[in-house]
């Protein structure tokens, strides 16, 4: 078992809007790896546990994106 923990700092709308766009990614089986996003004061953090190497690897990359991808978002709306 492999285990990486993210994490973000962010204002809390921005947070909490990630946090909500992520829900489904976080809710979902997928094999080989699962994952929890929380919010706490300073932002999210993203706990993911793989069965292996790679599909941590996978999974990490894969956060990193869609966090970048909605704090832009997030940021250009307002």
């Amino acid at each position: 078992m492999h285990q990486a923990e993210l994490v973000f700092s962010f204002p809390p709308p921005i947070a909490r809007a990630i946090h909500g766009a992520l829900a489904p990614e976080t809710d979902a089986q997928v094999p080989k790896t699962r994952s929890r996003a929380l919010l706490d004061a300073g932002g999210m953090r993203i706990h993911v546990h793989a069965d292996d190497l790679p599909s941590l690897r996978a999974a990490v990359n894969s956060y990193a994106r869609w966090i970048d991808a909605g704090e832009r978002a997030a940021r250009l709306a307002r």
